[in-house]
Parts: structure tokens; C-alpha cells; sequence
């Protein structure tokens, strides 16, 4: 098995956005936030398939935008969430959060999640998680 190694991935530019939203894609089959595992010398750790999941969604939004890393503003995400199979939504949810934390935003509490959804789809079609922030607007 070949691994590649993420490390020379370099973020492309920012887009001009002039809807002021990221959009991307996150390719694959979305991973649960799993709980936290203890080692035998007393010591938790996140399991290695959500520290993999994660790392892959920071991967995603940096193949195209560079990291924003916005501490001031509150956000606002809209997730699409394309499975073959039912699995825990807050769970996948908590993964993509996460996984944006150090490039979209600083600190994951200053998110709202707008609409969150299932989509179930063939067996025949690939499975991956649409995602769309942007900066909260009071009206």
C-alpha cells in the first residue's frame, strides 16, 4: 500500500468571492467523531480514523483556499452530507467542525450550524460531504 504524504500539499490563493462563501468538497466516505480512547498508561487520545477524517477536511479546504484563521466573526455552515448508509449525523458533524479549526476558524465555539442533512445515494455513486461558511451578518 502506498502512502501519500500530505506535507508537500501547498494552499492555492484565495479566490475573489464575491458571495462572500467558501465552497468546497470533502471526497470520501465521512468518518463519525469517535470517542476518545485511554492507552494503558492512563493517558486519552483521539482515535487514529478521526484524527485521519479530520486532517482530510483541513486538506480539502486548503487544495482551494488558503487558511483563514478568523478570530473576530462568528460563522455560519451549511453541510450536505452524501452516504450510502445511515450513520451519526452529530458525530460527522463534530469531525468537520473540527477539522476546519486552525484554517477556517480559531476556535470551533464561535460557529452556528445552519442546516445539516442526509442525502442518500446509490451504491454505484461516491460518498462526500459538501460544505459551504461564511461570516455571520446580522440583518
Amino acid at each position: 500500500m502506498i502512502k501519500k504524504k500530505s506535507a508537500g500539499i501547498t494552499p492555492r490563493k484565495t479566490p475573489q468571492k464575491s458571495d462572500g462563501f467558501y465552497h468546497f468538497a470533502v471526497q470520501g466516505k465521512p468518518q463519525p467523531k469517535q470517542r476518545p480512547r485511554r492507552n494503558r498508561a492512563g493517558k486519552f487520545y483521539t482515535p487514529k480514523e478521526t484524527k485521519k477524517y479530520e486532517h482530510w477536511v483541513k486538506v480539502s479546504f486548503m487544495s482551494v483556499y488558503a487558511p483563514v484563521l478568523d478570530k473576530e466573526h462568528e460563522w455560519e455552515v451549511e453541510i450536505e452530507i452524501n452516504t450510502k448508509k445511515n450513520m451519526d449525523g452529530d458525530n460527522v458533524l463534530k469531525s468537520i467542525l473540527d477539522g476546519l479549526t486552525g484554517v477556517l476558524w480559531m476556535n470551533d465555539s464561535k460557529k452556528q450550524v445552519r442546516k445539516a442533512g442526509f442525502t442518500f445515494i446509490d451504491s454505484d455513486e461516491k460518498p462526500c460531504v459538501y460544505i459551504k461558511a461564511w461570516i455571520y451578518k446580522e440583518e
